[in-house]
């Protein structure tokens, strides 16, 4: 006898399902995403009390935001003027700030304003430096699974429960991810964001709804969102109206043009008062593109080109489309949801043994402490209140402590590091003009507006900026400096005015290398950031 066909699962209208299956569908996904976030958040933690060095500028220009100051207050280029009563820098223009996603920004400031963040405090022996980025970016990484577990259609789809799961799994294997999403830079803000994109599209594809209004001025802010939260992601505006056109019929050309203008209000609208805003904070009109260098090849079309693959992903059929619906209706049958729930499991404890270790590790926070807060650490040996440093390399060296340090940029910023909006370079060799006329007057204008006019407390050389600038060290001790420190290829002087005497010199050099040793420790052990020096 032909044996009986298989037995499918019967899907259960909306209307026809009662409390208790709704809640089970819903239970099964909190769940899962909460088991998810569990796995990528103890990766996190193996990475200790980490972040990147680049977070150290966000850090400072939230300090600034939040006490009432600008951007140019945390970092400034030479430019006009001298050095105000306090020994801050008078006159300059803005070199940093422009590159710091605002949103990401705003969440920090207001961490701070309700005392959770750069407070000094610790939390379970963690500063508060750290914790607050972390748990933003993990409340991030249960959004993006929550979204990813709407796309897959839970909790109407049983097996679509085990998308989160699996997406945790992938993110929580890859060492370079969790360091991404954890790093103290706006990443996880921007995989949320463009998670709950993919999510509106799909549910409006699923539903039909992609030219209500609702969709289109919901598409429109999370686009503008997403431009917010990283300014090269500008090709992700290409996404809605992409998925318009190849989805929708012919003979629609009035509702389309239609939802097409509610998108395009909708996005240009907040993504413009942010673009003023940040102009009005730095003084100075806010440019779409950084001038000088284009930034990395490609930057700026990865974003569009994904949002072409999202579209004919959503729009177009095929086998690959064939291929994963026959793997969502196999994921409803009890055999293959037990061998998922098996290989999730597995997942859990294999994952942590390919986490990060003590030899692979990033270097913990050392640009930051190294040329950050070693020099808050000379200033308070010194007893000084208020100094100014002169650095050739500003980008990550930003004091994330105390507010008595200001930085003095030797060297502009590379213009797609630091965002749109950097002053014109100083003294650039980059365009290989190196020995023209009016670079050799850069020079020398550069050397007396610091050695001259400025007489910052502090200089930080490397090797390159000693030769680009001409700041030599028998230049630097005829204008009365004297050495610090000499490590990493760069060295430290300290003016003498700052110094009351030579035994309060010794110390500082003493308590430098001291300094520096523990740093190098700290490095390859992962304590850089746990453990300061504060004399």
């Amino acid at each position: 006898m032909p044996s009986a066909p298989h037995a499918r699962t019967p899907h259960i209208p909306r209307s026809h399902r009662t409390p208790g299956t709704r809640w089970s569908g819903y239970g099964g996904t909190l769940c899962a995403v909460a088991a998810g976030t569990a796995l990528v958040g103890a990766q996190a933690y193996q990475l200790g009390p980490w972040l990147a060095g680049r977070s150290a500028v966000t850090f400072a220009h939230v300090r600034a935001l939040d006490e009432g100051g600008l951007f140019g207050d945390a970092v400034t280029a030479p430019a006009t003027g001298g050095t105000d009563a306090t020994g801050t820098v008078g006159g300059t223009a803005p070199s940093e700030g422009g590159g710091t996603a605002t949103l990401w920004l705003t969440l920090l400031v207001g961490a701070r304003r309700l005392g959770l963040f750069d407070q000094g405090g610790t939390l379970l022996g963690v500063s508060d430096l750290v914790w607050p980025p972390r748990l933003l970016a993990l409340l991030c990484v249960a959004g993006v699974l929550t979204a990813l577990a709407g796309t897959a259609g839970a909790p109407r789809r049983r097996g679509a429960v085990f998308v989160p799961l699996l997406a945790a799994g992938a993110l929580a294997v890859q060492p370079a991810a969790v360091r991404w999403l954890f790093s103290g830079q706006p990443g996880p803000l921007y995989a949320l964001l463009v998670a709950l994109l993919v999510r509106l599209l799909v549910t409006g594809i699923r539903r039909n709804t992609l030219l209500t209004t609702g969709h289109a001025v919901g598409a429109g802010l999370l686009a503008a969102a997403v431009c917010g939260a990283r300014p090269d992601a500008v090709g992700f505006l290409a996404a809605y109206p992409l998925v318009l056109l190849l989805r929708l019929p012919r003979g629609t050309l009035p509702a389309l043009s239609r939802g097409l203008v509610r998108y395009a209000v909708s996005c240009a609208v907040p993504w413009a008062a942010l673009l003023c805003w940040r102009g009005a904070l730095l003084g100075h009109r806010p440019a779409l593109v950084p001038a000088g260098d284009p930034g990395p090849a490609g930057a700026v079309v990865v974003p569009l080109l994904a949002s072409a693959l999202l579209a004919l992903a959503l729009t177009r059929g095929g086998r690959p489309r064939k291929l994963c619906g026959a793997l969502g209706r196999c994921a409803d049958r009890p055999v293959v949801r037990t061998l998922a729930t098996l290989l999730t499991l597995l997942g859990v404890v294999l994952a942590p043994l390919v986490g990060p270790t003590q030899q692979n590790r990033p270097g913990l926070c050392y640009v930051a402490e190294r040329y950050g807060a070693m020099f808050e650490g000379y200033a308070r040996h010194l007893g000084l209140a208020r100094a100014v440093v002169a650095v050739d390399a500003p980008v990550g060296a930003m004091p994330v402590h105390e507010g008595g340090v200001r930085l003095l940029d030797l060297r502009s910023p590379d213009p797609w590091a630091a965002g749109p909006w950097v002053s014109d370079p100083w003294v650039s060799d980059r365009d290989g003009r190196a020995g023209a006329p009016e670079t050799v007057g850069r020079r020398a204008a550069a050397r007396a507006y610091v050695l001259e006019r400025t007489r910052p407390e502090f200089v930080h050389l490397h090797a390159d900026g000693t030769d680009r600038l001409g700041l030599t060290p028998e230049r630097l001790a005829a204008h009365g400096y004297r050495p610090l420190l000499h490590a990493e290829h760069g060295t430290d002087y300290v003016h003498r005015s700052a110094v009351t005497s030579v035994d309060a010199l010794s110390d500082v050099r003493d308590w430098a290398h001291e300094a520096v040793r523990r740093l190098r420790v700290g490095e390859h052990t992962g304590e850089v950031c746990a453990h300061r020096e504060h004399g």
